[in-house]
This record gives structure tokens, C-alpha cells and sequence, in this order.
């Protein structure tokens, strides 16, 4: 009690690097259960021959037996790896200007949070010293040489060229240009995927890329002499994009007339319809706004620009309106 409790209050300090941890008892939910530590220690009746030997012969050494409250401890080493952990970087190749540019993988590094737990407990009310955090290496998945064979393989395939698209009796190429941005070889079960962005690639996949589809127009609604006009929405002719991704990833590996991919054009429908606009039952038109500001050619630009984007915004009750959100956040 007299040696062990003053103390029962001192943190334990743990290093990393330059980094150091000030761990309190209380934050960790570490505390002395001073009579099991006395029991412990030899305190408690026995008849044992072995206890009774031991009491009499060589050295003994004791650890306090602590209470601990295993959340607030967990809480702790949490606070501790979110300061060391260091991601994993897995491998992964991508395609700015069409060009396969490669993402080398690197070892990451995660608290061993049994080794430190363990540390803790070790280190409280009998050690002043700093304790090292110990720390475990986190291998990438997949290493440097598949890395280099998947280059050789198909991400520089995949970029040599045009594919030809053929719906029905038509044919159009689609260039590397078109589909680039959307293509990404990354780690997926252990191993490198190509993979390609049905979302980035919605956009070439229109009238000025292939010569095909024609955008949907989305149904809107325009003040017309100061009383709203319902502006009918319009189906475009289009490739699928989901589908179009699909059939393109393993077609990128292979070259010559093999880098060809068959597809039927849908109608796409527009994401506002007509009908969606007449729920809206907007039946006049509540405010307008004029501002003035000083000239400046770059102001002139970003003000017109903003009054496109946020004109015919529609608020349905219960909406917020957000700048940021319809016009872009402002940068410098």
C-alpha cells in the first residue's frame, strides 16, 4: 500500500519515433486492487508445500493485479493507432492522358494493440521509463512484380488503341481518349482487376464521342411572360454505360480486329420526366433578384456563370438551397 498507491495516479508514457503518449490510469480505466495484489504476493493462508517453499527460497516477483476497465482501455490504444497506424498502399494503375501511369505498392503499419495492452499494464506503478510502442509491418497484397507483369499485360495493351463499337449494322471506333479516365487496374481479392467507371464513362458515351446515342433532356419549367411553362422532357438514343463498362474490360487486353465490342442502343429515358415536373404543381412565379457589382472581367464571368446554374433550380418544401452544391464551391 505504501509503495504501490502514491503512484496510482502516474501515467504510463509511450514513444513512438518523436511522438509520445501520456497514458493516465483513469483514461485507460486502470486501477491497483491492492488486496488480490497482497494475495498474490504470497499474503493469503496456504498449506501447500509449494506455496510454503516459496515463501522461504529464491526471489519473487509479483505484478500488481490491476481492475481494468477493458473499454476505456481499448478507447486508449484506438487514440494511440490513430497517431502511428499507417495505411497499406496497394498497387494500382491508372490512365491520365491515356498514358498507364503505375501506383507502387508500399508496407503500411498498425499498432500491435495486444503487445501494447500488454505494455501498459507491465508499466504501471512499477516503471517509470517510456515504453516503446510496438508496432507491426502491414505487407500490400499484391507486390511490385505482379505489379509490372499486369503493366506488361494489359494495362499497356489497353491503351493501344481504338475499339471498334458495332451496333447493328453499324460500326464507330471509340478512341482511348473516350474511355481512359473511366479505366482503373486495382486491388480486388488479392489480386489486380481492371475495372472501368460506368459513371465516368457515361459522358463519352454520346453523339460527339461515337456518333451514336443523343442525350436525354430533363423536363423543366421556364417563366414564359411571368407564369410558368411546363418544358416536356426528352428520351435520348444511348449506350448503357453499366453495360458498355462490362464488355469493355476484357476486349482492352486483346489487339487487332479482336478489340471489338457488339452492344444494342437503348432509349434513355431523362432522369426529370415530364410527369415529374407536372407533380411539382408550380403555378407561379413568387421572386425574382437583381444585384449590381463593380466591373472586373473575371467577376463578370463567375457571376454569369453562376446565374446559369442556379436559374430554374428547383426547391421542392422541406429542400435546402446550397450555393456550393449547384454552382461549385468557390476556389481561389
Amino acid at each position: 500500500d505504501k509503495a504501490l498507491t502514491p503512484h496510482a495516479a502516474d501515467p504510463v508514457v509511450l514513444t513512438y519515433g518523436e511522438s509520445e503518449f501520456h497514458v493516465t490510469p483513469v483514461d485507460a480505466g486502470l486501477a491497483l486492487n491492492l488486496d488480490r495484489t497482497v494475495d498474490r504476493a504470497g499474503g493469503s493462508r496456504s498449506w501447500k508445500p509449494a506455496d510454503i517453499a516459496g515463501l522461504f527460497f529464491g526471489t519473487h516477483k509479483t505484478a500488481p493485479v490491476l481492475d481494468v476497465d477493458d473499454a476505456k482501455l481499448q478507447g486508449v490504444l484506438s487514440t494511440i493507432g490513430t497517431a502511428v497506424d499507417k495505411d497499406v498502399v496497394e498497387p494500382q494503375i491508372t490512365f491520365p492522358k491515356a498514358k498507364p501511369l503505375a501506383r507502387q505498392p508500399k508496407p503500411g503499419l498498425k499498432v500491435d494493440r495486444a503487445a501494447t495492452e500488454k505494455a501498459i499494464r507491465a508499466a504501471y506503478l512499477v516503471s517509470t521509463k517510456p515504453v516503446s510502442v510496438p508496432t507491426a509491418v502491414v505487407r500490400p497484397t499484391v507486390d511490385s512484380d505482379a505489379l509490372a507483369a499486369e503493366m506488361t499485360s494489359y494495362a499497356k495493351p489497353a491503351v493501344s488503341g481504338p475499339v471498334t463499337i458495332a451496333v447493328g449494322d453499324k460500326k464507330v471506333s471509340l478512341p482511348v481518349t473516350a474511355y481512359a479516365p473511366a479505366l482503373v487496374v486495382r486491388v480486388e481479392d488479392g489480386k489486380l482487376t481492371p475495372y472501368i467507371d460506368p459513371k465516368k464513362l457515361a459522358g463519352p458515351l454520346t453523339s460527339t464521342t461515337t456518333g451514336i446515342g443523343t442525350k436525354a433532356v430533363d423536363a423543366t419549367v421556364k417563366i414564359v411572360n411571368n407564369k410558368p411553362v411546363v418544358v416536356p422532357g426528352k428520351p435520348g438514343v444511348g449506350l448503357q454505360p453499366a453495360e458498355m463498362a462490362e464488355k469493355l474490360v476484357p476486349v482492352l487486353a486483346k489487339s487487332g480486329e479482336e478489340r471489338k465490342v457488339s452492344i444494342k442502343a437503348k432509349v434513355v429515358e431523362p432522369l426529370v420526366t415530364t410527369a415529374d415536373v407536372k407533380a411539382l404543381r408550380i403555378t407561379e412565379k413568387i421572386s425574382s433578384f437583381e444585384t449590381d457589382f463593380p466591373f472586373a472581367p473575371y467577376r463578370n464571368q463567375n457571376q454569369g456563370r453562376a446565374a446559369q446554374l442556379i436559374n430554374g433550380t428547383s426547391l421542392k418544401p422541406g429542400e435546402t438551397f446550397s450555393l456550393n452544391k449547384t454552382v461549385g464551391e468557390r476556389t481561389v
